[in-house]
C-alpha cells in the first residue's frame, strides 16, 4: 500500500472519529432539548388543568370530593388527560384516551404518595407515552392527581429524521474529507514521487545527470529535493573525475606498454644464445605485458562507453561474428569442445568490433572455467523482436553469493581467484550490450555450469513480409559446427 493511500486512510479515519463524536454531541443535545420542551409543555398543561378543578366538602362526614370540568375541552388528539383520586383510582379521562387507562408505574406511584410532580415514560401496547403527574392538594391534604400525556411517536420520528440527516451529512463530509486528503497527500508527496522517478531513471541509465524539480514551498519535502540534487551533483562530479582519470591513465599507459613490447621483441631477436632461465623470464614478461595491455584496452573501452562516445554502427550479422570468434579461439581449446548449434542467420544494428568483443569475452570466460574435455555450447536464434545468443558451459559454475556481482568491474568470484584475468571481461560485455539496447542474463549453479544469454534488438524485426511474387529462397542448411581442441 502506497504512502499516499495510507495517509488518506489515516486522515479519513481521524475525520470519521471527529464526525462521529460531533454527531453524537449534536444528536444528544437536540434530542435532549426536544425532550425538555415536551416535558415543559406537559407540565404547563397539567398545572393549567389542575387550576380548573374544584374541591368541595361533603356533609355530613366532612369528606372532600373533586368537581371535574369537561376534560375534553383541555385534551386533544395528541394530548391525553386523566384524573385520579389519592388512592390512584380513576375518576375521569378525556375521550382521546378511548378505553385506555394510564397506569401508574413505580415512579408515578411513589410521586403520588409523596405529593410531588413527576415525569415518566410508559410503554403501552399502542406505543410509548410521556406522562406528567400533577398532584392535587387542599390544605396540605392530597385529594388526587392529574395525568397529562402525549404520544412519543412524533418525537421519536423527529429524532430519527435528525439522526438520518446527521448521518447523511457525515457521509458527504467524510467523502469530501477523503477526496481532500487524497489530493493533499498526492500534492505533498509529488516531489517524493519525482525523487523516486529520478532515482529509478538514474539506476536504469547509470548516469546521474537527472535532477529533481524543487518545489517552491520551504518545507521538508523541498529540503529533501534540494539535498537529493546536491547529492547528485557531487556524485556526477565524482563520476566524471573517475572516468577522466581512467581514460587518461589508460591512454597514457598504452605508450609505455607498447615500448615494453617492442623492447621485449628486440631482446628476443637479439643475437647470442640465451639460457633456459632467461627465455622463461622473457616469456613471463611477454605474458604480463600482454595481460596489462588487455587490461588497459578494457579500461579504455569502458571509459569511452561511459563517456557516451559515438561509434560507427551498421548492420551486423551475428552468426558470422560467432564463427569468426570460434576460429580465433580454436588454438586455445586445449582439449575442450566448442560446439556451435542452431546458428540462425540474424542481423542487429550496432558496431561489429564491439559486438565481436562481447562474443569473445563470453566464449573466453566459458572456456576459462571449463575443465579439459568439457564442452561449451553456443546457440543463436531469433526470438520475437530479439536476437538471442546463448553460451552454455559445463564448468564449475558460480555460487549464489557471487552471481549478482559477475558483471561488476574488477569483481572476481571466489572460484576464480588465482586464475588469469582482471575481472573486466563480463563488465565490458555488459556495457556494450546495454549500449546496444540489449541485456545479458546469467543462470548458474555450483558444479552445474553457467549459461549466459544475450538479447539484442533484431535489425529485421520490422521488415515487411515478402510478397507472394517474390522468390522464397531455401535457407542454407549447415551441419552443426564442432571444434575440439587437440592440446593437452
Amino acid at each position: 500500500m502506497s504512502l499516499s493511500v495510507r495517509l488518506t486512510l489515516w486522515y479519513t479515519a481521524i475525520t470519521a472519529v471527529v464526525l462521529l463524536v460531533a454527531t453524537a454531541i449534536v444528536y444528544l443535545a437536540v434530542a435532549g432539548n426536544l425532550q425538555r420542551d415536551l416535558d415543559a409543555e406537559l407540565a404547563a398543561a397539567g398545572e393549567r388543568l389542575s387550576g380548573t378543578l374544584v374541591v368541595r366538602e361533603a356533609f355530613p362526614f366532612r369528606s372532600l370530593r373533586l368537581v371535574l370540568p369537561d376534560l375534553n375541552t383541555f385534551a386533544g388528539a395528541d394530548l391525553l388527560v386523566q384524573v385520579i383520586d389519592a388512592r390512584g383510582a380513576l375518576l375521569d379521562r378525556s375521550e382521546s384516551l378511548g378505553r385506555t387507562v394510564l397506569p401508574l408505574d413505580a415512579e408515578l406511584a411513589q410521586a403520588l404518595r409523596d405529593g410531588r410532580p413527576r415525569h415518566s415514560t410508559l410503554a403501552l401496547p399502542g406505543g410509548r407515552l410521556r406522562v406528567y403527574l400533577q398532584p392535587l392538594t387542599l390544605e396540605g391534604r392530597l385529594v388526587g392527581a392529574v395525568l397529562v400525556a402525549r404520544p412519543l411517536a412524533p418525537l421519536d420520528s423527529a429524532q430519527l429524521r435528525l439522526l438520518q440527516a446527521l448521518i447523511a451529512v457525515d457521509l458527504v463530509l467524510l467523502l469530501a474529507a477523503a477526496g481532500a486528503g487524497w489530493a493533499m497527500a498526492r500534492g505533498a508527496l509529488r516531489p517524493i514521487a519525482a525523487v523516486t522517478a529520478t532515482a529509478e531513471a538514474i539506476a536504469a541509465s547509470g548516469e546521474p545527470g537527472g535532477r529533481v524539480p524543487v518545489p517552491e514551498t520551504r518545507d521538508e519535502v523541498g529540503a529533501l529535493a534540494r539535498t537529493f540534487n546536491r547529492m547528485l551533483d557531487r556524485l556526477q562530479a565524482a563520476l566524471i573525475a573517475q572516468r577522466r582519470f581512467v581514460a587518461d591513465a589508460s591512454h597514457e599507459l598504452r605508450t609505455p606498454l607498447t615500448t615494453l613490447r617492442l623492447n621485449l621483441s628486440t631482446l628476443r631477436r637479439g643475437g647470442g644464445a640465451r639460457s633456459p632461465e632467461e627465455l622463461e623470464i622473457l616469456d613471463d614478461l611477454d605474458h604480463e605485458v600482454e595481460r596489462l595491455s588487455r587490461l588497459v584496452e578494457g579500461l579504455l573501452m569502458l571509459a569511452r562507453a561511459d563517456a557516451g562516445q559515438p561509434v560507427e554502427r551498421g548492420p551486423v550479422a551475428l552468426d558470422g561474428l560467432v564463427r569468426r570468434v570460434g576460429r580465433t579461439l580454436g588454438p586455445r581449446l586445449e582439449g575442450r569442445t566448442l560446439q556451435f548449434t542452431d546458428l540462425a542467420s540474424v542481423q542487429v544494428y550496432g558496431n561489429a568490433d564491439q559486438l565481436e568483443q562481447v562474443i569473445y569475452n563470453l566464449l573466453d570466460n566459458a572456456l576459462k572455467y571449463t575443465a579439459p574435455r568439457g564442452t561449451v555450447e553456443v546457440h543463436l536464434r531469433a526470438e520475437g523482436n530479439d536476437a538471442v545468443l546463448v553460451v552454455r558451459d559445463d564448468g564449475m559454475g558460480i555460487t549464489p553469493a557471487d552471481l549478482p556481482h559477475v558483471f561488476e568491474r574488477f569483481y572476481r568470484a571466489t572460484t576464480a581467484r588465482g586464475r588469469s584475468g582482471a575481472g573486466l571481461g563480463l563488465a565490458i560485455a555488459d556495457g556494450i550490450v546495454r549500449a546496444h539496447g540489449g541485456r545479458i542474463e546469467v543462470a548458474s549453479a555450483p558444479g552445474q555450469g553457467s549459461t549466459f544469454t544475450v538479447r539484442l534488438p533484431r535489425l529485421d524485426r520490422s521488415a515487411p513480409p515478402s510478397t507472394p511474387t517474390e522468390r522464397q529462397e531455401e535457407p542454407l542448411k549447415r551441419p552443426p559446427l564442432e571444434m575440439v581442441g587437440t592440446g593437452g
